[in-house]
């Protein structure tokens, strides 16, 4: 009779056809996540078509159905991870020194001609100034394990020195513009997926890359928004970087001199969804400077200290009321916040008719004469939005008799006169 095999020895033998054959609960997701070694599963061949079936089997098997926050945020495919190279330790560069000399000292050329031969293959097209972009982001420092997902390690490109010189000898050029597109395009796309509260897609491209193109050209560097194509340098290449790792470099680096202006007096802009109070806001700061908050307040009956209040919560931290923050490593908002939040939008939307007949006798010309946050909601009330906007008109060419009368922000309105109501300044 032949010996019976040990416990260990069946649970090898059966282990290739358990995993194979049963599909048991998690055991395909799992094959495809981790087991698959180059051509083989479990020590047997594996077709191509069917490993990369397995794989795609995995990704979608280790995912929810549905994510708020991968909807929102977007993610790369795992063929368009950021690729290391096994073998080498990836130190986790200090939000204060990513991208400073300090930084790039400690990654080693032959580390970095790795990372240029890897990722470069991970595109069809401009496979150069891709690899090139993703080796100097890493270079910076912006890989930061702790907090970013969408990296793999893989075995070391054969020849990655000899790829790297024979690509790039002759374009020494290519090196400043990499670094540049490297530095400012993470940055720029936080405040993107900030104040638009979606990742980049190729449906609305034109309104993502007009928000790209004034960061880069308000910096100074024009150029860097057309390095790649849109969604190549705009998701592709730097997804990886997720929007806590920037926040956490623009925090520490602010006043450092390394942060353009651009970027810098971007920094509190309001999170989607709450543009109605911030842009409300603005205008309320505005009526406080010509004299009318009060009457405002008194007049309409909305709360709008409330809504000044709440449009400095949210400037003072944009990540806490976007509609992921989850995507800034924070929690939603507790349901009596959100329920709160909620009541000052409604406070603010209330209010949207006479701030937008504000806006427009006013501040035309003006920055916030540009805003769109109010216009939906005023025409909800035509009626209050038209009288507003004709009482504003008369305001702004009230009568003066001196110049210390222009000084005055006193103002009644003669309640009829041959060609309408006059504003006329009053002396108190």
């Amino acid at each position: 009779m032949a010996a019976k095999p040990s416990t260990k020895e069946a649970a090898t033998q059966q282990a290739p056809v358990r995993a194979v054959k049963e599909f048991k609960s998690g055991e395909l997701s799992g094959i495809a996540m981790g087991y698959i070694d180059g051509d083989k599963i479990d020590g047997h061949a594996l077709d191509a078509k069917l490993a990369a079936l397995l794989n795609e089997l995995g990704d979608v098997n280790g995912q929810d159905a549905y994510s708020t926050t991968d909807a929102v945020l977007g993610k790369l495919n795992k063929s368009e991870y950021l690729l290391l190279p096994l073998g080498f330790e990836v130190p986790i560069v200090d939000a204060k020194d990513v991208g400073t000399p300090e930084a790039a000292a400690r990654f080693g050329l032959d580390f970095l001609a790795q990372v240029y031969a890897l990722n470069k293959d991970v595109v069809a097209d401009d496979k150069t100034r891709f690899g090139l972009a993703r080796m100097e982001a890493v270079k910076m420092g912006w890989f930061d394990a702790r907090i970013q997902k969408e990296y793999r390690y893989v075995k070391q490109a054969p020849n990655a020195l000899k790829t790297f010189v024979d690509d790039l000898a002759d374009k020494k050029n290519e090196f400043t513009l990499a670094q540049k597109v490297a530095w400012l395009t993470p940055l720029a796309a936080e405040y993107v997926f900030r104040t638009l509260g979606h990742h980049y897609v190729d449906a609305t491209a034109a309104t993502y890359r007009e928000r790209y193109k004034r960061i880069f050209d308000s910096s100074l560097e024009p150029a860097c928004a057309t390095y790649l194509a849109g969604a190549t340098q705009f998701h592709k290449a730097f997804h990886w970087i997720t929007p806590q790792r920037v926040r956490n470099v623009l925090n520490a680096q602010l006043t450092s001199g390394t942060i353009p202006d651009a970027v810098a007096l971007r920094k509190n802009a309001a999170p989607a969804g709450t543009a109605i109070i911030t842009t409300t806001a603005a205008v309320l700061e505005s009526a406080k400077a010509s004299g009318y908050y009060e009457v405002l307040k008194t007049e309409s009956k909305c709360d709008l200290d409330l809504i000044v209040r709440t449009s400095a919560d949210i400037k003072s931290n944009p990540p806490k009321f976007h509609r992921v923050p989850q995507a800034y490593g924070l929690v939603p908002l507790p349901p009596d916040e959100a329920k709160a939040l909620e009541a000052v939008k409604q406070e603010a939307i209330k209010f949207a008719p006479i701030a937008q007949a504000y806006v427009d006798a006013l501040l035309g010309k003006a920055a916030l004469g540009k805003a769109l946050a109010l216009k939906k909601h005023a025409l909800e009330n035509p009626v209050l939005y038209n009288k507003l906007l004709r009482v504003f008109r008369q305001l702004s060419r009230a009568e003066c008799k001196s110049i210390s009368d222009a000084f005055r922000t006193s103002v009644e309105l003669t309640p009829k006169a041959p060609g309408g109501p006059v504003a006329t300044v009053v002396t108190r």
